[in-house]
């Protein structure tokens, strides 16, 4: 799960710019296949709760947006030797290089019900008055 709290600022009408950290709350972090050995206990040591900064910036056209964004990791990863085995050539050591996480990622959404400040149950009437912009 990944919680981000951006602030962002229009600049000319179609065009925000937004940043912000982000909260990743990691459940499930595994590699298949690892191997308990005398110097490693089997897997890589992973925070399971990790902090992110994003940036980037959002194109609107009526309930279309288009969302470019950058998000760069605050720690970097420890370096670590693994025993991978059930491979095709059995037991095979691996290095897990020092890193940190980046993430350039493109999206699009759809506004589906969305107001003009008006009430969510304006949404709902029958009445032809809908609080939608569209």
């Amino acid at each position: 799960m990944e919680i981000p709290l951006l602030i962002g600022i229009d600049i000319i009408k179609p065009l925000s710019l937004y940043a912000g950290p982000s909260l990743n709350f990691f459940n499930d972090i595994a590699l298949d296949d690892l191997q308990v050995t005398s110097f490693r206990d089997g897997g890589p040591d992973i925070e399971r709760n990790t902090t992110s900064i994003n940036f980037g910036e959002m194109v609107h056209y009526n309930q279309f947006h288009l969302d470019l964004r950058y998000e760069l990791g605050t720690k970097a990863t420890q370096e670590e030797l693994l025993d991978i085995n059930n491979s095709a050539f059995g037991v095979n050591l691996a290095g897990l290089r020092s890193y940190t996480p980046k993430t350039l990622s493109l999206s699009l959404s759809v506004d589906i019900f969305r107001t003009d400040g008006t009430k969510i149950s304006d949404l709902f009437k029958n009445d032809g008055n809908c609080g939608c912009p569209y």
